[in-house]
């Protein structure tokens, strides 16, 4: 199927938390599709009776839920319930409490009744932390561990969490399972981190760390046990649960490959999911991304799935933490649950439900009103066979209601759905992206608050602004968070979590107005500040002035990140796209969408493309800093047929340290058209300023940038099996961690 890209013509790569959990009816397969029988073990952990109640969870049962619900619906290989096992409190079907002793259990289970050939999903969601070695030899000193039901409290004197899941055991169980032949596919929704996090909504009903906090705990071991840490420079590993050696397979083992939601020093979170919908539920953020993924495209290798997870996570705006992805090459590259090879339309049946006509498919699959649909005789119909459009009017979180479209597409007739009878399909032609910018008001408490507050909703209800708005409470799911707080106040916080005395100016007291990804991570340490503006000597004209710059800057930065797509242009070797680093004049590290490296400042970033297609190719390259400034590359270039494009790009500073990316977008060059050049998207960082200052749609990748530009729509549609009548394009985020280079 040809897929082309234009404003109504663009296939769907990225948006915010794009795709969903297939929970509808699927084709019931043989569970033993393939070489092998397909297993699973899901643990869940949200009660722990030995830890003080605040540290209770309540996302792991429903990670859990949601993941068998999808794996024995799925649409093209479902599991058999009886080779499904589920550890997890108060959850029906679940086979006992995640407590040590069970988990062992069933690891040994599966030893014992996996064999070669065998797909083993294994997920684990609930606390992690991290306790002394047990062994020499880590990195850091210390062994990661996953904390079951009955975990409790290591008090000082201690070297270890009682009944914890240590990585060392987790790896050996592992380990008997591959022995057998068995693939091990291993997810670790959990937080390894032995710090609290700087988080301004720590505590928020809505997003919560799943960390331990034991701070109450008089006899608590605390920091003091987990001296040692690496610190995060350049070119030293990264720690992980399983070690990157336990990847690498012995040839008479079965392969590995293990996700994990963040890095050892980070926490990941939990919270309402899908985000803003009426419905949604708590669930860790990581299994919701992976699944929503999946659903959207359950045909996706490893790596092309931590790719998409990741560039997820960067359409959210949310620049912590990193989820990480392990395995060997031939891991990585193996189709995820082994259905790789087969090909997967999103559809759904058409069922009648109190009279409407209805899909069981809705926001959590990517499915949000406007969405287009095509009217197909059966599930294995060709695209000429449809017997016309309806549209989504209304969606839930499992469920959309349809309606008629707007406007026909192409020779594909209108249809009112009243008219359908059960029995047709409906297949989706264009998804719709989000174009607005969810903004979290500042919570209320400071007397500044109100005044931001409205200056925001003016903002927001400016028609002429070059961006979209959608003004939501403190605590929602949001792309960018505002909030008053001082810089006293700030350090205070910090302090209390154990970073010691942090200096601060004179006027540390007064408000400050601070502009915070979606985790509302805040820091005072040199690099992370993130931008503020002071209330007190900035008047209202020129704290109006800063908001509606750093508005523009935010929007078109975040939205860049959400049109991540690849087409065929890149499909089958037709043109290849690598960015690496290089430091000191030697390459040092290719960067990969399924990657975060640590770079340096001075480090280099180089992009090469390979044209082997036989059309010309465009390639232009933005930076993206963690300050939200946009820096287009010198080189905007046409590669012709056979040629190979190899230069370097960008050079990192150091005058901003933390998540950066950098955007690679490729265009099919247009007879008489002028090499796309993205430099109109170039822009300033948002920066802190204290005393004084004010501070009808075209077709193509160049227009819906253009859109970026100048958001003349709140949403915008994407194509995603329709043919297109504009040339094909791509668009590629990658993200680098900066850090210190000492």
């Amino acid at each position: 199927m040809d897929h082309k890209l234009t404003r109504r013509g663009l296939m769907l790569g990225t948006a915010s938390v794009a795709g969903g959990i297939w929970l509808g009816p699927a084709p019931r397969l043989a569970a033993d599709t393939g070489a092998g029988v397909r297993r699973a073990l899901l643990v869940g952990v949200t009660e722990y009776p030995e830890l003080p109640p605040r540290n209770w969870l309540r996302g792991p049962v429903n990670d859990v839920a949601r993941m068998r619900a999808w794996l024995l619906a799925h649409p093209l290989a479902p599991f058999a319930p009886e080779h499904v096992t589920v550890l997890a409190d108060g959850l029906e079907g679940a086979t006992a409490p995640p407590t040590l002793a069970a988990i062992r259990g069933a690891m040994a289970h599966l030893a014992g009744a996996a064999g070669p050939g065998d797909i083993v999903y294994l997920h684990f969601s609930g606390h992690g932390h991290q306790q002394p070695a047990r062994f020499p030899g880590e990195i850091d000193g210390l062994d990661e561990v996953f904390m079951p039901r009955d975990t409790g409290i290591m008090r000082r004197g201690m070297t270890d969490w009682p009944n914890a899941y240590v990585d060392k055991d987790i790896k050996a169980d592992i380990d008997a399972i591959r022995a057998t032949g068995a693939f091990v596919w291993a997810v670790f929704d959990c937080c390894h981190s032995a710090t609290m996090t700087r988080n301004l909504l720590a505590g928020d009903a809505h997003e919560v760390a799943r960390q331990v906090d034991l701070s109450e705990v008089e006899d608590y071991a605390g920091p003091e046990a987990f001296a040692g840490t690496a610190r995060g420079i350049a070119g030293t590993p990264r720690q992980t649960m399983l070690g990157a050696e336990a990847a690498a397979a012995a040839p008479e083992m079965g392969g590995l490959v293990a996700f994990y939601a963040s890095q050892t020093v980070e926490p990941t979170f939990e919270l309402p999911l899908p985000p803003g919908a009426q419905d949604a539920v708590q669930m860790g953020l990581f299994t919701f991304t992976i699944l929503s993924r999946l659903a959207e495209t359950p045909t996706l290798t490893y790596r092309q799935l931590g790719e998409a997870v990741l560039q997820s996570y960067a359409a959210m705006n949310r620049r912590a933490p990193i989820p990480m992805f392990e395995g060997d090459e031939t891991a990585l590259n193996s189709p995820v649950l082994g259905v790789g090879t087969t090909e997967y339309r999103p559809q759904w049946p058409l069922r009648r439900l109190a009279g409407r006509a209805e899909i069981a498919g809705g926001a959590v699959h990517g499915l949000l009103p406007g969405t287009r649909l095509m009217v197909m005789p059966d599930p294995a119909a060709e695209p000429e066979a449809a017997l016309g459009l309806v549209e989504v009017a209304t969606a839930t979180s499992l469920r959309s209601v349809l309606g008629p479209p707007r406007e026909a597409t192409g020779d594909l007739r209108a249809l009112d759905p009243e008219t359908l009878e059960e029995g047709v399909w409906l297949r989706v032609l264009e998804r719709v992206i989000e174009m607005e910018l969810t903004v979290a008001l500042p919570r209320a408490g400071a007397p500044e608050a109100a005044a931001v507050t409205e200056m925001l909703r003016a903002l927001a209800a400016d028609a002429e602004a070059p961006f979209r708005l959608r003004l939501v409470a403190p605590g929602a799911p949001a792309d960018v968070r505002l909030d008053v707080v001082s810089r006293s106040a700030v350090a205070a916080m910090m302090e209390a979590q154990g970073e010691g005395p942090v200096p601060v100016a004179a006027q540390a007291a007064e408000p400050e107005l601070w502009l915070l990804d979606s985790g509302a991570f805040i820091s005072l340490n040199t690099g992370r500040v993130p931008p503020s503006l002071n209330l007190v000597v900035n008047d209202p004209a020129a704290q109006s002035a800063w908001l509606r710059e750093t508005m523009t800057r935010v929007y078109r930065a975040t939205q860049l990140a959400r049109l991540a797509v690849a087409d065929e242009l890149t499909r089958g070797g037709q043109v290849s796209v690598d960015l690496y680093l290089r430091r000191g004049g030697v390459t040092v590290e290719p960067v990969s969408p399924a990657a975060v490296p640590r770079v340096n400042p001075m480090d280099e970033v180089w992009l090469r493309v390979a044209n082997n297609s036989a059309i010309a190719v465009d390639v232009h390259a933005l930076f993206i800093g963690t300050d939200y400034a946009i820096t287009p590359s010198h080189f905007a270039e046409r590669l012709q047929p056979g040629n190979v494009y190899d230069r370097g790009q960008f050079r990192i500073s150091d005058t901003t340290l933390g998540r950066e990316r950098v955007v690679v977008a490729l265009a099919e060059a247009e007879p008489m058209a002028p090499v796309l050049n993205l430099g109109f998207l170039g822009q300033d960082g948002v920066r802190t300023r204290g005393a004084g200052g004010s501070g009808g749609a075209a077709a193509g990748l160049r227009a819906l940038l253009a859109d970026v530009a100048e958001a003349p729509l709140t949403r915008s549609a994407m194509a995603i099996g329709a043919e297109a009548e504009t040339a094909r394009g791509a668009l590629f985020v990658y993200s680098l961690d900066v850090v210190g280079g000492d």
